[in-house]
């Protein structure tokens, strides 16, 4: 299969994987709660198939750039979640339903992101540095934050999150390692349809679980929610990812670096997000999952189709 025809099947894998999971989870309502305990190890063969081709030269990219680490976390855990914070404020959201958004915002860096950041050419190990460290912080500064600005806080499952980075990061990274050892050729040549199959099957059951858990919500709020979303993805994502790459140009960043850092800072970990929020209400639940639901397909159908750097 050629690399062109490869690539387009896997950025479709996305979507698809998306809508059928959520038209399945609002079906079937009782798919969500056996199901979600299993999810965290669908990821697992999903990010090791991304880092088992980290090159060396792009992992000596990554691990020198602490100051673009530092950067990424001024933007998640102050920038990004002031931003959407003031946007519901203006736009009226009832208080449960900014409290989704603000905890929405303040999520960490998607999982994901090395393997998302291999979609767009950018750097992996840049991306996982960023989701790692934010992660490991998110039990100390999302309550922070969130009493900082809409006078709640809540109990972030630190086990949890210790489970999610170990099994999500450490585990694909240790068995990526021992693949290279094994079979050299796989940094550069990949297993025929290995992350298309992963990624739609990851996706259904993502967003499966996500919908089957979303409660009732009108239509006006769902619009609402649905504007904050697209102000997010396009000030966070695009709108970086331009201010980026003029840096880029100018030799003061490299371009897999740009397109990983506007990438770590515009997409959060929607599962994370919604879980906690579960713990409240479902419109508390409804809020971040939304949120979040609308920006990842968004970010693969125009974000990666974009990319032509």
């Amino acid at each position: 299969m050629e690399e062109s025809t490869r690539r387009n099947l896997e950025l479709w894998a996305f979507p698809t994987g998306t809508c059928l999971g959520v038209l399945f989870g609002l079906l079937v309502p009782t798919f969500g709660p056996p199901t979600r305990q299993y999810i965290v190890w669908l990821l697992v063969p999903l990010m090791v198939f991304s880092l088992v081709r980290i090159k060396r030269e792009e992992m000596r990219d990554g691990l020198k750039r602490l100051d673009l680490l530092a950067v990424g976390l001024l933007f998640l855990y102050i920038i990004v979640p002031l931003v959407m914070w003031g946007a519901g404020l203006a736009a009226g959201l009832s208080p449960y339903l900014l409290f989704g958004v603000t905890l929405a915002a303040l999520s960490p860096t998607i999982v994901l992101a090395p393997f998302f950041t291999d979609m767009i050419g950018g750097n992996r190990v840049l991306a996982a540095m960023i989701s790692v460290v934010s992660t490991l912080l998110s039990p100390l500064l999302i309550p922070l934050v969130l009493v900082a600005l809409v006078g709640r806080t809540v109990d972030v499952p630190v086990g949890t999150i210790a489970l999610t980075a170990g099994a999500l990061v450490g585990l694909p990274v240790l068995i990526a390692v021992v693949l290279r050892k094994a079979k050299p050729s796989l940094r550069d040549n990949p297993i025929p349809g290995e992350r298309l199959v992963t990624s739609v099957i990851f996706f259904f059951f993502m967003w499966g679980v996500i919908a089957s858990s979303l409660g009732g919500i009108n239509l006006l709020s769902v619009s609402l929610l649905l504007g904050l979303a697209l102000l997010q993805e396009y000030v966070f994502f695009f709108g970086l990812r331009r201010a980026l790459g003029r840096l880029a140009e100018r030799g003061l960043l490299s371009v897999g670096n740009a397109k990983a850092l506007a990438l770590c800072i515009g997409i959060k970990n929607g599962a994370l997000t919604a879980g906690i929020a579960l713990t409240f209400s479902a419109t508390v639940a409804v809020s971040s999952g939304l949120i979040t639901l609308v920006s990842a397909p968004m970010f693969v159908i125009f974000g990666i189709f974009r990319e032509k750097v």
